[in-house]
């Protein structure tokens, strides 16, 4: 079902020695942002006119009619998609359609709002949810999320949907999202904020980069885990050989995590001891790293 809301034909008879004339296609159709539709006029024939024909996907909705090379739609719902096609005219005869998908420009005063967001941890994952105020909902294209570390490095995801879900976020860190709506083709509508803490996580395994030894002592080097992997507050290193000994090693923790030297004395000279080696944070214990030294004898 569609209306003709108004379509005017006519024929111009020259008798029978007039020439026919079929009207080349127009040029260059396009839709502006002050909803005209216009393009480049077909000049070959006299008293040319245009046809446009305006669909919604398969469905014809409307036909005009015009004189001139454009066409005010500003009738037309906001956001929304048309297929837009568009003949010239001239003594009885129609040139070849030219077509255009477009859609309709939203308001310059839109509400284009992020009404709420909000986030949560799903299995490791960062979940991140928004919606766009009610009427204009429909008119995003898309939407632009910027994330903020602790350290303020950005970082752009553009998504065509109302979520995102976020890998490799560090535990513990602090997170500020910001996310705006894409619409107009490149208009992006005001920025919503929201921060989040990601929930901690235990520590990983340090590296062991140095062994010194003597006949009553050992001194192990230690790389802590990174804290761009994990920025839950270190406390302690913590070495077993039970039951000859039991060492916590407090551990003064910063974001640069130097070389960390633990020394188990006094040991007995000539002896081979199995060491339990654990990191702890503010979230528990790490899992246990084992090495076995030798002291040397006397």
């Amino acid at each position: 079902m569609f209306r003709i809301l108004s379509v005017l034909v006519f024929v111009v008879f020259h008798g029978a020695s007039a020439q026919l004339c079929i009207p080349n296609p127009v040029a260059n159709l396009t839709l502006d942002v002050n909803y005209t539709l216009y393009w480049q006029p077909s000049t070959n024939c006299p008293e040319t006119l245009y046809l446009i024909y305006i669909h919604i996907e398969d469905d014809l909705q409307f036909i005009y009619n015009t004189e001139q090379p454009y066409l005010d739609v500003d009738f037309l719902p906001a956001c929304e998609r048309f297929y837009f096609e568009v003949r010239a005219f001239s003594n009885s005869e129609l040139s070849d359609g030219v077509r255009l998908g477009a859609y309709i420009p939203a308001p310059s005063d839109a509400d284009l709002r992020i009404s709420w967001a909000d986030v949560s941890t799903q299995e490791g994952s960062t979940f991140l949810r928004w919606q766009v105020t009610e009427k204009y909902a429909h008119c995003a294209r898309s939407f632009r999320v910027v994330i903020y570390d602790s350290d303020n490095l950005p970082r752009d995801v553009y998504t065509e949907r109302n979520f995102l879900f976020i890998n490799n976020l560090v535990p513990c860190g602090q997170y500020q999202f910001s996310v705006r709506a894409i619409y107009n083709l490149a208009t992006e509508g005001p920025i919503h904020f929201i921060s989040y803490s990601i929930p901690g996580a235990n520590s990983s395994l340090p590296v062991l980069e140095r062994v010194n030894t003597t006949a009553t002592s050992v001194s192990l080097s230690w790389t802590l885990p990174s804290y761009s992997e994990n920025r839950c507050r270190i406390t302690s290193v913590v070495i077993d050989a039970l039951p000859f000994l039991h060492d916590i090693f407090p551990v003064v923790d910063s974001p640069e995590r130097p070389l960390f030297v633990t020394t188990l004395s006094p040991l007995e000279p000539d002896s081979f001891y199995v060491l339990r080696v654990t990191v702890v944070n503010t979230e528990g214990t790490s899992d246990t790293f084992p090495i076995g030294v030798q002291t040397l004898p006397n």
